[in-house]
């Protein structure tokens, strides 16, 4: 159910995407989307799947399963928000204020969302801030795992960026190591006095799961960072410092290593219940 006290307005992401139309059908998870308390439902490319989507939506507001109030509270937040910016009066982008985008106000901006989106979800033994010489740092390379992902145009490692930071010892694994490479790298983990890993969605990867709980079985002094999806802490069993980044790209690396560093207090909360 939508949380009342949000004031603003709740967007989908596209409604095509194959993890939800293959799961759910487009049409059906634009109905599920209202009733969680969207506002406004984006299918993007489809025209027939558009119609679908929205006499799917009138149907289940005609049998009652979405109350129209719930119609009318996000059309009330739509029209807000269009007055707040005069968009019934000027409807109508400025072009000239193209240029404006890209520059060094705007990087700044970002910048700034970045820093505040990491989130300490946990760190029951003061791991935080980084701290010792004898470090050993693991992750994968980015690397797209679905259609809509963005395209990978340059090589990034957070295990590098790490060892570029703070030094140690860096290690690339693959997206899905096997029990081979699980076992190297756990003889490798003895003796540390942290490892730091950086997961790129463990709860897909069994691989990444298991090499952080075969990590677990011979050093408690492990950060994880979770670069994509945040569920994967459920993963893993006794984890003690975890933190979420969201994304894998270079802003997203380079904001981790601020909050890591101690320069740059955490501000990110967590969207999802763990």
């Amino acid at each position: 159910m939508w949380d009342n006290h949000f004031k603003g307005i709740i967007f989908t992401d596209c409604m095509e995407m194959s993890a939800i139309a293959k799961y759910f059908g487009t049409a059906r998870a634009a109905v599920l989307a209202i009733k969680a308390g969207a506002d406004i439902v984006l299918v993007s490319h489809t025209k027939d799947t558009q119609i679908e989507a929205f006499n799917e939506i009138k149907n289940a507001v005609l049998k009652g399963e979405i109350p129209i109030e719930r119609i009318d509270e996000s059309v009330d937040r739509i029209i807000k928000l269009k007055k707040k910016y005069g968009l019934f009066e000027n409807p109508y982008p400025d072009e000239g204020s193209i240029e404006l985008l890209g520059s060094k106000e705007h990087q700044e901006i970002v910048r700034e969302i970045s820093l505040n989106s990491i989130t300490v979800v946990k760190d029951e033994l003061g791991l935080l801030p980084i701290k010792g010489q004898k470090i050993l740092t693991i992750s994968p390379e980015m690397t797209p795992v679905s259609a809509v992902d963005d395209k990978v145009t340059t090589k990034l490692s957070f295990a590098n960026s790490f060892v570029e930071r703070f030094g140690g010892i860096g290690r690339t694994i693959p997206v899905n190591p096997d029990r081979a490479f699980i076992d190297s790298i756990k003889r490798e983990a003895e003796g540390k006095e942290l490892v730091v890993v950086g997961t790129y969605n463990a709860n897909l990867n069994e691989g990444q799961a298991e090499l952080v709980n075969a990590l677990l079985e011979v050093n408690k002094h492990i950060v994880v960072v979770a670069l994509r999806d945040p569920y994967d802490l459920l993963k893993f069993k006794g984890i003690s410092t975890y933190l979420c980044a969201y994304e894998y790209t270079p802003l997203s690396v380079q904001s981790v290593m601020e909050v890591l560093s101690g320069n740059y207090m955490p501000q990110g909360r967590l969207p999802v219940s763990l």
